[in-house]
């Protein structure tokens, strides 16, 4: 919602908008490095709740309206790619996870190696042919369970997590995310063929 009420001024600061990015950048960067050497057993960003790291939400926010306006000049990329880079951040994750004192992903999101994978995948994603039937469904679909998604998965995470640790130790959250992303879709998918609640949660 922060985010939101901040659009109007960064429409207004259009020309302004690419140095703007350039200066979070940096920002997340140096943010990335306190999480990863200045702390006392938690992240730095422990002591700011995740929904006022705005400077986070907005270098995203403006990351993918700025990929829209440049999307033709991005090299298409193949799947094997995709996958190769995932495999890197997951890779990336894991080797510095003990730095950081925390398994949870979200002291990630500001350094580079997410930054790039999430540009890759974005850009990929944009390279689907949309005329298909198939999967048009799939997207519409998906995007009606966006609220009880978001909602449901926040309870789902440290249940699951604290199941699979103990048996996989630092590959929690590589194992862990896709069984959160499964119940949390199968949970909403069930909610959104209940009866009134249906229109309760559909976007």
């Amino acid at each position: 919602l922060i985010v939101y009420v901040l659009l109007p001024l960064f429409k207004m600061m259009r020309a302004y908008q690419l140095p703007v990015l350039f200066g979070l950048f940096l920002l997340l960067q140096v943010i990335f490095l306190l999480n990863l050497f200045v702390n006392d057993g938690t992240p730095f960003e422990a002591k700011i709740p995740q929904a006022f790291r705005i400077y986070t939400w907005m270098f995203y926010c403006l990351l993918g309206g700025i990929m829209k306006c440049f999307m033709d000049r991005i090299p298409s990329v193949k799947i094997w790619f995709v996958l190769s880079v995932l495999v890197l951040n997951a890779i990336f994750q894991y080797l510095l996870t003990p730095g950081m004192n925390d398994i949870r992903c979200e002291y990630f999101y500001s350094s580079m190696v997410v930054v790039a994978c999430c540009v890759i995948v974005f850009k990929y994603i944009s390279q689907f042919s949309y005329e298909r039937e198939s999967l048009r469904r799939i997207i519409s679909e998906l995007s009606s369970v966006f609220l009880p998604v978001f909602t449901i998965h926040i309870f789902m995470i440290n249940p699951v997590f604290d199941m699979v640790q103990p048996y996989v130790g630092l590959f929690t959250r590589p194992i862990s995310w896709p069984i959160v992303a499964f119940l949390s879709i199968l949970i909403s998918v069930i909610l959104m063929h209940i009866k009134y609640v249906n229109s309760l949660i559909r976007l």
